[in-house]
């Protein structure tokens, strides 16, 4: 096994992901997974920001060139929920 690769030792992270590539946001998604984290994909900013109640992340990976509203937009926005 190579170093740094084996069992996690502690629990999994809950991570959003925002991504308007819907391909690339899958896949990024099946890694994460793989790692032992929960992921919630939105594929764009206006989604992200209606499930982010029912979906408090430790950790946001975002899309700096969303439609709409773009990356810096969407993390402005959750930085008002509480928890964020």
């Amino acid at each position: 096994m190579a170093p740094g690769v084996g069992p996690r030792e502690s629990p999994g992270r809950r991570i959003r992901l925002v991504d308007d590539n819907a391909e690339a946001a899958e896949l990024r998604a099946e890694g994460v997974r793989g790692m032992g984290h929960e992921v919630m994909i939105a594929f764009d900013g206006a989604t992200a920001l209606e499930i982010a109640e029912d979906f408090s992340p430790a950790i946001a990976i975002l899309d700096i060139g969303l439609p709409i509203f773009d990356g810096y937009e969407v993390a402005g926005r959750l930085r008002q929920f509480p928890g964020c």
